[in-house]
């Protein structure tokens, strides 16, 4: 695929994001996705993002910037939202809704085959979120 369709795809990838719900877009994602260096699928990815769409659903995706060379895209993600929902995730822990606004950072590195994602690494500001949404408590400036 050419550079442009692979980018396109990241187009399709971020109007899913944007839709508001967990499972948009899954078909953007091969069956036998590679991510972070473990074979999982599509459901994973649904699984994955509802934790996080149940706390902010005004949550935002955008592009940053975004690289392309030969199969792979690197996208800068900028995330924001409202935290107005409880946050509940098994690894990460629990907060109820504070009304707090939230940003974050993802760095991100797709590899695209026949229109599809079949492979990704991510990168994420985890710490941030977590801080900003009241999971963990915020660092304190040393004095």
């Amino acid at each position: 695929m050419s550079l442009d369709a692979n980018k396109a795809v990241i187009g399709r990838l971020a109007a899913a994001l944007n839709a508001g719900d967990p499972s948009a877009g899954l078909e953007i994602w091969a069956d036998d996705l590679v991510l972070n260096g473990q074979t999982v699928g599509a459901a994973t990815i649904a699984q994955m993002r509802a934790p996080l769409w149940a706390a902010v659903a005004d949550i935002r995706f955008t592009p940053q910037r975004l690289i392309a060379e030969a199969d792979w895209v690197a996208v800068h993600w900028s995330v924001t939202g409202t935290h107005t929902g409880d946050f509940s995730h098994p690894v990460f822990g629990a907060a109820k809704a504070s009304g707090r606004p939230f940003r974050m950072t993802y760095m991100d590195h797709y590899r695209i085959a026949d229109g599809r994602i079949v492979e990704v690494w991510e990168v994420r500001d985890a710490l941030t979120l977590l801080q900003q949404l009241g999971v963990i408590p915020a660092a304190q400036p040393v004095s």
